[in-house]
């Protein structure tokens, strides 16, 4: 009984030292990414890293190999998206339900974690030519055929417009969405003015959700209802952390 209490003790600091170096190591994740996010992963040193979260350049080796290392890292709070796109695309459901939830499975994302998503785009280039990253490539060229295949149905089926270039418009609706999200969670609206009021996230995705569906749309069908409940129940299923972000508000106060 003595012996197992003192070995009780000896492990009870082990245990205390593994949580503070498990707290650090995140501590120096999110330091990085939102480093990699701002300056872009090449324009940021591993004494950048170090200097920001106030420790030596040494010290980082103890928690991760490589700068390399702490980016596959951070990149996989991206994998959630593809996952959930290529589940959403392939559900037994219409296609405009399905390109609803889409989009709102995006723009959520986006909202949610606008820091991985933001290294992603900045640094494209990069990815492009490291081998070794080109898991992110492919990641994007799956969810962007997700989505062609829903266009693509709904042309089929005379909901969509016969004439609709699938791949200008899966980019536009990229951009629009990540704008959005942007916009959003930064306030970086596009004129100086104060915003007139507050806007919730269920404003911002019914307002997009309607510019998309006159965009896809066939004649004759543009102002039919938007599927906007349905494709909210074919979300519910994904993990609770990805359906969307937590509601904020877009506060006058932001662009002060």
């Amino acid at each position: 009984m003595g012996e197992r209490a003192k070995r009780g003790r000896r492990r009870g600091p082990g245990r205390a030292r593994s949580g503070e170096a498990a707290t650090r190591r995140e501590e120096i994740l999110q330091v990085a990414a939102r480093l990699f996010a701002s300056r872009g992963f090449e324009a940021t040193s591993v004494r950048d890293i170090a200097e920001a979260v106030g420790i030596l350049s040494g010290s980082l080796y103890h928690h991760f190999a490589t700068k390399e290392a702490m980016l596959h890292e951070i990149l996989r709070g991206a994998e959630p998206l593809t996952r959930h796109t290529t589940q959403v695309a392939g559900a037994d459901a219409d296609p405009e339900t399905r390109l609803a939830a889409l989009a709102i499975l995006r723009l959520k994302t986006l909202v949610a974690d606008p820091v991985v998503f933001g290294i992603i785009y900045n640094n494209r280039t990069f990815f492009r030519e490291r081998p070794e990253f080109d898991y992110v490539e492919r990641a994007k060229s799956e969810g962007f055929e997700a989505v062609a295949g829903v266009l693509e149905e709904g042309i089929r089926q005379g909901l969509f417009r016969a004439d609709l270039d699938v791949f200008l418009t899966i980019g536009t609706l990229y951009r629009l969405l990540a704008g959005a999200a942007d916009w959003f969670t930064r306030g970086g609206f596009v004129r100086l003015e104060r915003p007139p009021r507050e806007y919730s996230l269920d404003e911002v995705i019914d307002y997009h959700l309607e510019l998309i569906f006159r965009l896809v749309r066939a004649d004759g069908r543009i102002d039919a209802p938007i599927p906007r409940a349905e494709a909210e129940a074919l979300l519910a299923p994904l993990e609770p952390d990805q359906r969307g972000a937590q509601r904020r508000e877009v506060r006058a106060a932001k662009n002060a």
